[in-house]
């Protein structure tokens, strides 16, 4: 007597053991993915005490190094301390000479979905705790130019220690209207929206972000790298020679 057909033909056992077989592999692959960018998470390095360096150097030298890092300055504001960056598109997988990614997690989240980073740099004075936000029952507008409440703080004229706070931010770029199908990408399709930006007529004259980028989270691992940079960049200064203990991580 021969053995019994299993159900849906002698392929039966084959395709069993194919859908085994793949859900095994893409664990593992999964399994293997995470251990690259696996480890404990460490506090992230983000802010760089300056001690015996002038901050007008400090300030050309951030700004050099952002342009370096491909991310040129579009603010320059030295009375507030502040830099912030033009956005520069992450590296991913077909591009192996860049060496801006963390793991290859993050490379091939890059890869995936098409993603920038932008960055922020703030000078202040050393253990600057910014105020609480208050919210007061009457809001008094915007100080009077040339009165007191109008009496800026200059980084300029700050005599003290500094640090320098970096903050990097992703963003992804996204297509309004997308819709993708859950089986197959032949199923892909687009909705119209009657109110979109190029499709108004804006009397008041009032503008539209057009936009198509939304922040996902700020990249601890590129602050840590911009901070190190910035590091090793103030002690080759010949002003740094003396200052070398006071410039640090804290």
């Amino acid at each position: 007597m021969t053995g019994a057909v299993p159900k849906g033909g002698p392929g039966g056992f084959g395709r069993v053991s194919r859908a085994i077989f793949h859900g095994g592999l893409l664990a593992a692959l999964s399994a293997l993915f995470a251990g690259c960018g696996g480890g404990v998470a460490s506090t992230p390095g983000a802010t760089l005490g300056l001690t015996g360096l002038e901050y007008e150097v400090c300030f050309e030298e951030v700004i050099q190094i952002a342009s370096d890092s491909g991310m040129p300055a579009l603010v320059r504001d030295r009375v507030g301390g502040l830099v912030e960056t033009s956005p520069r598109l992450c590296g991913s997988i077909f591009e192996p000479w860049r060496q801006d990614n963390a793991d290859f997690n993050q490379t091939l989240e890059n890869t995936v979905a098409l993603q920038r980073r932008r960055a922020r740099f703030e000078f202040v004075p050393a253990s600057f705790v910014a105020p609480p936000i208050s919210d007061p029952s009457v809001l008094g507008g915007a100080p009077l130019p040339g009165s007191t409440g109008d009496d800026l703080f200059d980084m300029r004229s700050y005599d003290g220690p500094l640090e320098l706070r970096v903050w990097v931010y992703i963003e992804r770029a996204f297509t309004p209207g997308l819709r993708s199908g859950t089986w197959s990408r032949s199923q892909l399709s687009f909705s119209s929206d009657p109110l979109a930006p190029d499709r108004l007529t804006l009397e008041s004259g009032a503008t539209v972000d057009l936009s198509r980028w939304t922040p996902l989270r700020r990249d601890t691992a590129y602050e840590r790298r911009l901070v190190e940079m910035i590091r090793t960049r103030l002690l080759k200064l010949p002003q740094a020679s003396s200052a070398e203990g006071s410039i640090k991580p804290s």
